[in-house]
């Protein structure tokens, strides 16, 4: 593929980007890949260690992890997916409000769950309310974030999974054509490797 400066470069380039995502994409003023490159985190998320449910602590944003011990639609005004989860030290609940049968039916018992998002007080103990949330078999290992993830500025219509895809997507793009120049870079302090730590 040609070097070019990146505001030549399209976001559809990239991999995974259609015209609906390039659609969102645009509406956070993301049309090319340099774009994408400087759009920035405005905050960042601690999921580098799990902590146990006995010990959680509320209204802090934590990472927890358990097996599935039970997962139902109940219906009080509204329907609910209810998800009971056990670490061995403490049970927890997810409640969601909004999910789809695809959803209730991959959270089977005895699957491992892991959670991101804050606990509150419900009406059986510890909750979380549409946390975000990983289901694997319990003979999988599935690592822990090493570094801190970034939250980006978005839309309702893109997550920040795809979005930290596209971005990352971006910068191995830069770095695979030669477009990353350090004159982009305004703070010195800054690097090509800063960037894809980001």
């Amino acid at each position: 593929m040609p070097e070019g400066e990146p505001d030549q470069n399209p976001i559809e380039n990239l991999k995974g980007v259609g015209p609906k995502i390039a659609q969102s994409l645009s509406s956070l003023g993301i049309q090319t890949v340099q774009n994408a490159v400087f759009h920035l985190p405005y905050r960042y998320e601690d999921r580098t260690k799990l902590t146990p449910i006995g010990d959680a602590p509320y209204e802090i944003p934590i990472l927890i992890e358990g097996e599935i011990v039970k997962s139902t639609v109940v219906f009080r005004g509204k329907r609910m997916l209810m998800t009971e989860i056990f670490d061995g030290t403490g049970r927890l609940t997810m409640r969601m409000f909004h999910f789809a049968m695809a959803q209730y039916k991959n959270l089977k018992e005895g699957q491992i769950i892991r959670c991101f998002g804050t606990i509150r007080h419900g009406p059986r103990g510890k909750e979380m309310i549409h946390p975000q949330y990983q289901v694997f078999p319990k003979e999988e290992q599935v690592e822990i974030e090493e570094n801190l993830t970034p939250v980006y500025p978005s839309t309702t219509n893109l997550q920040q999974g795809r979005l930290r895809k596209i971005i990352q997507g971006a910068l191995s793009y830069c770095n695979q054509n030669n477009l990353l120049k350090e004159n982009w870079i305004t703070d010195s302090n800054n690097s090509f490797e800063d960037l894809l730590s980001a």
